[in-house]
């Protein structure tokens, strides 16, 4: 069992790892985000989306560690429910409409991701405390 819980561990802090990544990009798309909505136009929402995209890599890196994580323990958060996607459609209206409310429907979107993101963030850090103890 110990190597399980080793491997767990491991596993865990390599998604830590990942999730602070992606919470410091949401943090940046966060500011291009409210930027954009203030003005900041075409290159706002580039930089906005290119965050967003470099978060989205990021939790996919963490989804695959936290299986691994979850393969040998139970009861670790999931990350399923994490998305910072804005959709096709969305996508399209902030970059070609550019208007004030579909740079306040992606800001919402992101702050949303950003919220969940640091309830996972909790959970993994408790369940990694709780490991540290075993091992």
């Amino acid at each position: 069992m110990d190597d399980n819980i080793g491997l767990a561990y491991d596993a865990g802090e390599e998604a830590l790892v990942h999730l602070r990544r992606a919470e410091d990009l949401l943090g940046k798309a966060s500011a291009w985000g409210v930027w954009d909505i203030i003005g900041g136009g075409i290159i706002s929402s580039l930089f906005k989306h290119s965050r967003m995209d470099d978060a989205e890599s990021e939790l996919n890196q963490a989804r695959s560690a936290l299986r691994r994580y979850c393969s040998r323990l139970e009861g670790v958060a999931s990350l399923e429910h994490i998305e910072v996607h804005t959709g096709a459609l969305l996508t399209f209206a902030d970059f070609f409409c550019d208007g004030f409310l579909a740079d306040v429907l992606v800001q919402s979107r992101i702050e949303d991701a950003r919220q969940q993101l640091q309830e996972v963030i909790d959970a993994v850090r408790e369940s990694q405390r709780q490991l540290r103890a075993l091992l």
